[in-house]
């Protein structure tokens, strides 16, 4: 029998928190409202320590120089009120590569992602930018390679909100690779090491 991994305990776990929650607001609403997708995130990191969830969505993979960040595990936990620390935890892990090597790839896994999706987390997109511009962290001078993939359908319909917040250099280093053109980028996921940036003290 194989031993249940970290990542499946706490997949359990938000999956307990989430259907509680559904269990003690009446059931979710037919339409899953924004409000509710929040008041539902809101629960989870009420209910599970907040870097236990960042850990397992933003990470450095090895000694490369490339940061995956998990939007399927992002959007259950992901509201208004962590936005801040969301994008703190993201900086801080671009600054580990800034320190330690000359380029920054970004492997951005966006499966499960819609327009609905990209209106609700445009606040998030706005503090991690409003953050880099106030540090003036160069990294959008370090990206040599910004990789979205298991991207959706109606990723051109979702280009038009969040392109105001990327830089040109960036734009051109972008890579869009929908579900059928992923199986590259899912391998690497698969076989990344997690090495974890502690910003909690």
């Amino acid at each position: 029998m194989s031993e249940i991994s970290p990542f499946e305990e706490l997949e359990k776990e938000i999956e307990k928190v989430r259907t509680d929650f559904f269990s003690e607001s009446g059931c979710k609403n037919f339409l899953f409202k924004k409000q509710q997708k929040f008041d539902c995130a809101k629960q989870v990191t009420n209910k599970i320590p907040l870097d236990a969830l960042l850990s397992q969505t933003v990470y450095i993979d090895g000694v490369t120089n490339r940061v995956h960040i998990v939007y399927p595990m992002l959007k259950l936990f992901a509201s208004p009120e962590v936005f801040e620390i969301i994008s703190e935890y993201i900086v801080a892990n671009f600054q580990h590569i800034k320190a330690t090597h000359n380029s920054l790839e970004v492997m951005l896994n966006l499966d499960g992602f819609t327009i609905s999706a990209a209106e609700r987390y445009k606040g998030l997109i706005d503090t991690f930018c409003t953050k880099c511009f106030n540090l003036n962290t160069g990294f959008s001078q370090l990206v040599s390679r910004f990789v979205v993939y298991n991207a959706p359908s109606s990723i051109e319909s979702i280009g038009p909100i969040v392109r105001p917040f990327m830089e040109e250099n960036v734009r051109e280093k972008l890579i869009i690779a929908t579900k059928k053109e992923s199986d590259r980028y899912n391998q690497i996921f698969q076989n990344a090491s997690p090495v974890r940036v502690s910003v909690f003290t």
